[in-house]
């Protein structure tokens, strides 16, 4: 606050050994507790997480709505989602969500990404399913980094292109440092960059 901070993405994280949550003992019990902590101290916007397919940690797909709803009771302002390769399920989390009385902007995650391993083992991790077409489309091209690197490009900028259609009107990208990749989906797709970054899918300041 005292440097002008005044956005922060509130989450609760994951155990170093990706183990089952443990609270520090001087810690937050729970994202909810963190998220209306902050809240308390005024002035913040707060961006929480949200899951179109179910936590791994989560007893069903009701706990993760219920725990998104709790953390918007107690002030957040938005949520961004886990990253999802089938964009139905994005479009059928935000029926859901809406018929709950949840009105807050929910931002769907991407990942484009040339590592395709890499991204099979964190979706393991986190629950998120792998479509079998998109295993095939990088199938015996572990050497050729440029084609990789094509594909992951397409994919975003089509998944991307769905998600606009549908009326969703800003996108958050799990950029893993790959900033080419990124900057390429949004020259495709037409998308401000530079001095415009961080405006919405209308031009909104955000």
């Amino acid at each position: 606050k005292s440097v002008g901070v005044n956005h922060i993405v509130a989450l609760r994280g994951d155990m170093p050994d990706m183990g089952s949550f443990q609270a520090h003992p001087d810690g937050y019990s729970s994202s909810v507790e963190l998220v209306k902590t902050v809240k308390q101290h005024g002035c913040f916007d707060i961006t929480v997480s949200a899951y179109p397919e179910k936590h791994p940690e989560s007893p069903s797909f009701e706990t993760d709505i219920n725990l998104l709803k709790a953390k918007i009771d107690v002030g957040a302002d938005q949520a961004i989602t886990q990253f999802v390769f089938d964009t139905d399920m994005q479009f059928s989390f935000r029926d859901k969500i809406m018929a709950r009385g949840i009105k807050i902007p929910v931002i769907p995650g991407i990942i484009p990404t040339t590592n395709f391993k890499g991204v099979q083992s964190m979706a393991e991790k986190c629950g998120t399913i792998i479509p079998e077409w998109l295993g095939a489309k990088y199938s015996g091209l572990e050497d050729d980094f440029e084609r990789r690197q094509e594909i992951s490009i397409q994919v975003a900028a089509d998944q991307c292109r769905k998600l606009i259609s549908e009326g969703f009107d800003r996108l958050h990208f799990y950029t893993l440092n790959q900033y080419k990749v990124i900057r390429e989906v949004c020259n495709i797709l037409g998308l401000a960059t530079g001095s415009e970054a961080g405006r919405d899918l209308n031009g909104h300041s955000k």
